[in-house]
């Protein structure tokens, strides 16, 4: 599993990081975000794709909010991020 924060609207070509990832794992994950979230996602949640060409399982895209004088919607949406990313390596 690779866990990857990206923009809400899961645009893997912005971002350093989500482009390294759409090139290496191919466009398919662009395409598995595309038709699985046509209208994104919100701060603190996830979109799962598959590891296309990657040697991985599937990889975990999650959005965070920018950070604020004292982080809490940072950190609220971090912890949510956590426990959705251990549900879904656990099941």
């Amino acid at each position: 599993m690779i866990v990857n924060t990206t923009s809400k609207d899961l645009k893997l070509g912005n971002g350093a990081v989500s482009a390294s990832l759409l090139k290496a794992g191919g466009n398919i994950l662009q395409q598995e975000c595309d038709q699985n979230h046509p209208n994104g996602i919100q701060h603190g949640e996830i979109a799962v794709t598959s590891g296309g060409n990657l040697s991985c399982q599937f990889i975990c895209h999650g959005s965070l909010p920018g950070w604020d004088q004292k982080g809490v919607a940072l950190r609220v949406c971090l912890g949510n991020l956590f426990v959705l990313i251990i549900d879904i390596y656990i099941f």
